[in-house]
């Protein structure tokens, strides 16, 4: 008897808990699961931030794919096209060559990645982070402008060296410009030449407050405390050019930097872009249950995906918690499409958020509960040593922590 093939693109927060929840619940001798992700691992993003400041290590944030999904078939192919009507992938193989592989059912989940082309220079100029290679390369470079800093003898490019700036104040732009601040500023202990009050981390918002996700009162605690330690807000203020020197800040003023970190701009990726389907603010738009209109078998869900939520009646944020809970409840729509039954729709009410700010401080808001300073930054450390995939790095991070 031949076995249902599920075949799930993207190895993110989405498609991993897809292939999980899969794995579980449907029969090994009746279906396979493959997964295709270009690297063997999955990233935990929301902690890349502690791998640029060092505050946890590389291989701490990336879990091996065949390790997490026993019983799935992984493969580190890239997916070039696929045939809805006759039901086909086609992935480039390791010849080169490009081959088609059949699917009863398919997952799109593959999530988006940078776009610096909205801020002319950005993409020659400013460090991203959105992968393991980011975030390393980021590091290396902070260390490199210290390095270079503590010889120079030009007090003007001294500072240029020393001063550091993030463009975008959500959550990746918060938590980064708070790790910067204290991975310098606790390193320059290790310096003769390099005093604290010569290093300078800016934020560049566009709005005029940073969090829009959380509520007011944690807005302003964050903003505050994080001005107490040093960094520069410029809110209400857009980085319109970058350069090699610096960033230009609404084509009038221009900020000297030797380092900037965009955390703005995210774009589908060229597969996603390619595939005939209506989309919506370059997302795909899906059914209430994650299927898309008019195609049989096929289904959409993570950053990739335009998914309704039943329980707000808006389009889904591109966050992780949500991805994950997408995840889940698409591998269970699959059940029910393989036996026959109705699906559901997708409804899941966010459990909160939770953002570190420096400092050993963060803001949380669950629910109805907020909270501030050390107790959020004690919870936001709990809450995702918790999410690491794998028991091996929550034992690892854990004692990276604890130390």
């Amino acid at each position: 008897m031949a076995l249902n093939r599920i075949v799930i693109l993207g190895g993110g927060f989405a498609g991993v808990q897809c292939a999980k929840t899969l794995s579980k619940v449907l029969s090994r001798n009746e279906n396979e699961i493959v997964i295709f992700n270009e690297q063997n691992h999955m990233v935990f993003s929301p902690l890349l931030a502690e791998v640029a400041s060092a505050a946890i290590k590389t291989k701490d944030v990336g879990a091996s794919l065949r390790q997490l999904l026993t019983g799935v078939k992984v493969r580190c192919e890239s997916v070039m096209n696929i045939d809805f009507e006759d039901k086909f992938i086609e992935y480039e193989s390791y010849d080169l060559s490009r081959k088609k592989m059949q699917y009863d059912h398919l997952v799109i989940a593959l999530g988006n990645t940078s776009n610096f082309a909205i801020v002319p220079g950005m993409d020659q100029h400013a460090y991203a982070l959105k992968s393991i290679g980011d975030a390393l390369r980021l590091q290396s470079h902070v260390i490199s402008q210290m390095e270079k800093a503590e010889v120079c003898d030009d007090p003007v490019q001294k500072r240029l060296f020393l001063t550091f700036t993030v463009i975008g104040g959500g959550f990746s732009g918060v938590e980064i410009a708070g790790e910067l601040n204290d991975f310098v500023k606790e390193s320059s202990r290790f310096f003769e030449t390099i005093d604290k009050s010569m290093i300078q981390v800016n934020l560049v918002h566009s709005h005029t407050q940073i969090l829009p996700e959380v509520s007011p009162s944690l807005r302003e605690f964050a903003r505050e405390k994080m001005e107490k330690q040093g960094i520069r807000f410029h809110l209400n203020k857009k980085a319109t050019k970058a350069t090699s020197h610096g960033i230009w800040i609404d084509d009038k003023d221009f900020l000297a930097c030797g380092t900037i970190v965009c955390t703005i701009g995210t774009t589908p990726l060229p597969l996603v872009k390619r595939l005939p389907l209506e989309k919506q603010w370059g997302r795909i738009v899906t059914e209430a249950d994650m299927s898309l209109k008019g195609i049989d078998s096929v289904w959409a869900i993570g950053d990739c995906a335009a998914v309704p939520n039943e329980v707000t009646g808006t389009i889904s944020p591109p966050v992780g918690q949500f991805a994950e809970r997408q995840g889940k409840q698409v591998a269970l729509n699959i059940k029910r499409a393989l036996n026959g039954e109705s699906t559901k729709a997708f409804s899941y009410k966010t459990m909160g958020h939770l953002c570190a700010i420096g400092g050993m401080s963060a803001v949380a808001e669950l629910g109805n509960l907020r909270i501030s300073g050390f107790p959020a930054w004690f919870l936001w450390r709990t809450v995702y040593l918790m999410k690491l995939p794998s028991p091996a790095q929550k034992i690892k991070v854990g004692i990276e922590w604890a130390c």
